[in-house]
């Protein structure tokens, strides 16, 4: 089995048509049982505040478990979850203007088809 690090989160905001946020959260992460262990930032997940945050304790209960850990060993469940409520606190704002084109939404349910 393998643990999979996390070392760095990131929250991103745009509002959809309706001025609903939509959050794009990223994290860099690298598994144990790759080498060299070379850390990437990844979505971890785009949707409302709602489905964002259901992920958040999703992924906690991985804390707990062991699969998911921090590179110094001190990662709790609570400290991660903490940890994505200060981002969500100052999130990353993408610009109104400029239309985000999602070609990937099959992937992920909480975004509809189309231009945001």
């Amino acid at each position: 089995m393998s643990t999979t690090y996390t070392c760095k989160r990131q929250a991103n905001v745009f509002l959809n048509k309706d001025g609903e946020r939509i959050f794009i959260m990223n994290e860099v992460t690298y598994d144990s049982n790759v080498f060299p262990h070379t850390p990437r930032i990844h979505v971890f997940h785009i949707g409302d505040l709602k489905s964002t945050m259901e992920k958040i304790f999703s992924y906690a209960a991985d804390v707990e478990g062991g699969m998911l850990a921090s590179p110094n060993g001190r990662l709790t469940p609570e400290g991660y979850i903490k940890s994505w409520i200060e981002c969500i606190k100052r999130p990353y704002f993408y610009d109104p203007e400029q239309p985000l084109d999602f070609e990937f939404y099959r992937l992920y349910p909480g975004i509809k088809r189309g231009v945001y």
